[in-house]
């Protein structure tokens, strides 16, 4: 199931980025024909007017063809991460990106650089020793699946989108969106009336992210990693991987708190301070999926207790407080305060390429290798008013 899953999520991520770079296309043709048409009537101009139309309407659909692929998105992830365990997250989860890493670290024939795919890296697979916890089964049991993967980053669950080789500045490729959830009237009038229909005025815009640069070098790898492909990708996965997503992760939560989301601190507790926030969120137009917590407050979350003094939930492994009041649950460490996240409003992570750069020269006398990776990515923060909530 886990594996139809994400071939699927994967083909249907494949099909946002090309009706993306569709919808860029159309919106030029759209441009060039608006600009062509210039505020003609349609009874002097009828051929500009049409082509003007016929643009404008081909951006509408394919506007709505990326609507319906992002529902379809949204509702994927959300069956993977229930089909996890609570550990929601993208298609890639790193081990084909360092695979390709190992493959090509071949010294004998002097492939010393070479480009990857910065999501691919950015999501590792973590060491054994940072994977949830598991009791042993009760004697005469059956020992069941390897525990999942921790779910200590918030960005896997957030969207995602390349944008190629970066030169710093991004194309305006995204919205940032502000609005507010006031109350209209004159929404509802009767047919045949010439009263002047509502008018909702967003502060929209597009988005320009500047990339960031995120690199590491690892000092010191023994040489005869080189003649093993397996254990080359577990270094690289456990060492360098988890290091590259923990400064990312460091990165998009800044961005989401510098931004300053909505907070509320309504309960005693912190189950009632969640449900609360929800109804909260939901009032501003929100639809929250997951709740990111610290570790800290997802222990004290997993250690909540009803009046009869009786665990809340589930005691067989951390995190089983996930789902809660139907969110799933992240650790995060970097996080300050428990925050609702919408992943589709809330806004966009953008990757370029990865970079691994090899030298085996510089440690030659002790047999070591020197490892670099470097990698361009950015969160952009699309509507923080709509797609986050702090509780405080």
């Amino acid at each position: 199931m886990l594996h139809d899953l994400r071939d699927r999520l994967g083909a249907l991520e494949d099909r946002l980025r090309s009706l993306r770079e569709e919808r860029m296309r159309a919106a030029q043709v759209a441009e060039a024909a608006k600009a062509a048409y210039g505020g003609a009537r349609e009874d002097t101009e009828p051929a500009a007017f049409a082509a003007a139309k016929q643009a404008s309407d081909a951006v509408k659909a394919v506007e709505a063809k990326i609507d319906e692929a992002s529902e379809g998105q949204v509702e994927l992830l959300r069956r993977l991460g229930d089909a996890e365990q609570g550990r929601a997250g993208l298609s890639y989860i790193g081990v084909d990106g360092w695979g390709e890493a190992a493959r090509k670290l071949d010294l004998a024939r002097n492939e010393l650089r070479f480009d990857v795919s910065a999501a691919a890296l950015l999501t590792p697979t973590l060491p054994p020793s940072q994977r949830q916890s598991v009791p042993p089964p009760a004697q005469g049991a059956a020992s069941g699946a390897a525990p999942p993967v921790s779910n200590r980053w918030l960005y896997p669950v957030l969207q995602s989108a390349p944008f190629g080789s970066s030169s710093g500045d991004l194309a305006a490729t995204d919205f940032v969106l502000d609005v507010t959830q006031d109350a209209l009237t004159g929404v509802e009038i009767a047919p045949a009336t010439d009263t002047e229909k509502s008018v909702l005025t967003p502060d929209i815009g597009l988005a320009n992210p500047v990339a960031r640069t995120f690199a590491i070098v690892n000092e010191g790898l023994p040489e005869q990693l080189f003649s093993n492909q397996d254990a080359l990708r577990a270094a690289l996965s456990a060492d360098l991987g988890r290091r590259l997503s923990e400064s990312f992760d460091s990165h998009v939560v800044w961005k989401i708190e510098a931004a300053t989301p909505p907070h509320a601190s309504t309960g005693s507790d912190l189950v009632t301070k969640i449900r609360n926030a929800i109804a909260d969120a939901r009032d501003l137009g929100s639809t929250p999926t997951h709740v990111a917590l610290t570790p800290s407050d997802c222990a004290t979350l997993d250690l909540s207790e009803d009046g009869a003094g009786h665990m809340i939930f589930r005691v067989d492994r951390e995190g089983s407080g996930s789902p809660v009041w139907s969110l799933q649950v992240r650790e995060v460490p970097t996080i300050s305060h428990p925050t609702l996240i919408d992943p589709v409003l809330l806004g966009l992570s953008y990757y370029a390429g990865a970079t691994i750069l090899v030298d085996p020269y510089t440690g030659l006398s002790s047999n070591q290798v020197r490892v670099r990776v470097e990698c361009e990515a950015v969160f952009h923060v699309r509507n923080i008013g709509q797609g986050a909530f702090s509780i405080s």
